[in-house]
C-alpha cells in the first residue's frame, strides 16, 4: 500500500491517512512517500511498517546507533537534529491545538551544539540470552524482550565504559528477572554511583567495583541498602550545589537544565518581594535557584526522601527562605490555603490533578510558570487553567532529550487584568 507521511506524533512516528484511518508509521518522516504493510488494525487507528521508501526525505540520515531501529530509547536518528526540533515544536503546537484548543505562538525549540552523550544517568535491564546466559540491556521498542547492549550513544563516555564493565560482568549478578541496575554520573565533579534494582552483585563483582564506582547501593524488597562509598553524591545546577541519594530524581541533562533554569527564572520576572509557590519540587533544583529573587519559597513534593534532600540542600546553600512540605499537592494546597505571588508547576507526565488547578485558579497569582514533559497532559491542563482568570502568554519548547521522542515545554501563564 502506498501512502504519503504528512505529519508526527509525539512517539516521532509518521502520520498517514488510508481509506480515512489515520495510520501511524515508525521512522517515516512528512514529505516521504512510503510503501507500508498494516500490521495492526484498531476501530480508529492503524499502525504500519515500511517496507520501501518510495520518496525519501532530505532531512533523513542514517542513524549513528547499529541497535537504533530494534531499540526502544531513540525516535529521531534517523533525521538531521535541526529538523528533528522542528518537528518536536509540531508535536507541542498539534497537542495544545487538538486537545487544548490553544492556538498561540510557540518559540523554535531550544536545542543542543552537540545532541549526544548528554544523559548523566541510565538504566540498564536485566536478562537471559538464547543460551541462557545473563545480559544488560534495553527493551525492544513496544515490547518486553530485551536487547543486549554494551554501551550508549546517549550516555558520557566514562559511562559507557563503566555500561560495557557491567556487560562483561553480568553473570556476577544475581536477582529478579525483572532487575535493573541504575548509573549515574556526576556533572559537577564525575564521581559516579551504581544502585542494583532487585539484584545484588556477588563479592568477587563487588570488590571489583571498589574503586572504580565511588557509591554503590542496592535497592530490594522495598529497601534501600548502602553497599560502598558515601551516602549522597554531589550536583550543581544554576549556582546552587545539591546532594542527591539513591533514588533521587534529578534532571538528567545539564546542559538543557541550565537553560531551563534560566528561562523559569525569566518567565517568573520576580523582584524580591514574592512568595512563591513550587509545585513537585522533587530536590529544589528551582526552589533554591529562585530563592534569592523572592521573599519565600515554598516546596511542596511527594516523595519524602527528596524532601530531606531538599531541606539538606537549602543548608548546603546556605538559604533560610525555602520552606519543604512533603504529601501530595493536592491535598496540601486543600488543608492550608496559600496566598502565592507566582507558582512553578513541574508535574510528572501524568499532568495536574484537577484538585490543583482549583486551588491555583482560586488562589490567584499573577504568574505561573508550567514545566511539561508531556505535550498532550499539558494542553489538557492549560485549557482548564486558562478557561477562565488566566491566559498563555509564552511558550518555550525545550530538546531535554535530543534523539529521543520527548518534548519538554515551559510556559508563562499571566491572571488577566480586569
Amino acid at each position: 500500500m502506498h501512502c504519503l507521511i504528512t505529519g508526527i506524533n509525539h512517539k516521532g512516528e509518521g502520520v498517514a491517512r488510508l481509506d480515512g484511518k489515520v495510520v501511524f508509521i515508525p521512522y517515516a518522516l512528512p514529505g516521504e512517500t512510503v510503501e507500508v504493510e498494516i500490521e495492526q488494525e484498531k476501530k480508529h487507528f492503524a499502525r504500519g511498517k515500511i517496507q520501501e521508501l518510495l520518496e525519501s526525505s532530505l532531512d533523513r540520515e542514517n542513524p549513528r546507533c547499529p541497535h537504533y531501529y530494534a531499540c526502544g530509547g531513540c525516535a529521531y536518528q534517523h533525521v538531521k537534529y535541526q529538523r528533528e526540533l522542528e518537528l518536536k515544536r509540531q508535536v507541542v503546537v498539534d497537542n495544545l491545538k487538538r486537545i487544548g484548543g490553544i492556538d498561540h505562538p510557540v518559540y523554535p525549540v531550544i536545542g543542543m551544539d552537540l545532541p549526544w552523550c548528554y544523559r548523566n544517568k541510565v538504566t540498564w535491564h536485566m536478562g537471559l540470552n538464547s543460551a541462557g546466559k545473563k545480559v544488560l540491556g534495553y527493551y525492544v521498542a513496544g515490547s518486553r524482550d530485551l536487547l543486549p547492549i554494551r554501551d550508549c550513544l546517549l550516555i558520557p563516555q566514562q559511562l559507557q565504559a563503566i555500561s560495557s564493565f557491567f556487560a562483561d560482568n553480568a553473570g556476577g549478578l544475581s536477582g529478579e528477572q525483572s532487575a535493573s541496575l541504575m548509573l549515574r554520573q556526576s556533572s559537577y565533579d564525575k564521581k559516579t554511583m551504581v544502585l542494583f534494582i532487585e539484584c545484588m552483585p556477588d563479592k568477587n563483582l563487588l570488590k571489583k567495583l571498589k574503586g572504580r564506582i565511588d557509591s554503590i547501593y542496592s535497592y530490594r524488597h522495598q529497601q534501600f541498602k548502602q553497599l560502598y562509598g558515601p551516602a549522597q553524591m554531589l550536583e550543581k545546577a544554576g549556582n546552587k550545589l545539591f546532594y542527591l541519594s539513591a533514588a533521587s530524581f534529578f534532571q538528567v541533562n545539564p546542559i538543557m537544565t541550565e537553560i531551563l533554569l534560566a528561562k523559569v527564572k525569566e518567565y517568573l520576572n520576580l523582584q524580591g518581594r514574592e512568595k512563591v509557590l513550587d509545585a513537585y519540587c522533587g530536590v529544589g533544583s528551582i526552589a533554591l535557584n529562585i530563592a534569592a529573587q523572592a521573599a519565600k519559597v515554598i516546596g511542596i513534593e511527594a516523595n519524602e526522601q527528596a524532601v530531606e534532600d531538599a531541606r539538606h540542600n537549602a543548608e548546603l546553600n546556605h538559604i533560610d527562605n525555602c520552606e519543604f512540605i512533603a504529601g501530595l499537592c493536592e491535598e496540601v494546597l486543600k488543608d492550608r490555603k496559600y496566598e502565592f505571588d507566582a507558582v512553578v508547576l513541574d508535574p510528572p507526565r501524568a499532568g495536574l490533578k484537577k484538585e490543583v488547578i482549583q486551588a491555583l485558579i482560586e488562589a490567584e497569582p499573577e504568574r505561573i510558570v508550567y514545566v511539561s514533559c508531556n505535550p498532550s497532559t499539558l494542553a489538557r491542563d492549560l485549557k482548564l487553567l486558562t478557561a477562565d482568570k488566566y491566559s498563555v502568554s509564552q511558550i518555550q519548547p525545550l530538546d531535554m532529550f535530543p534523539r529521543t521522542s520527548h518534548v519538554e515545554t515551559v510556559v508563562l501563564i499571566t491572571r488577566v487584568k480586569e
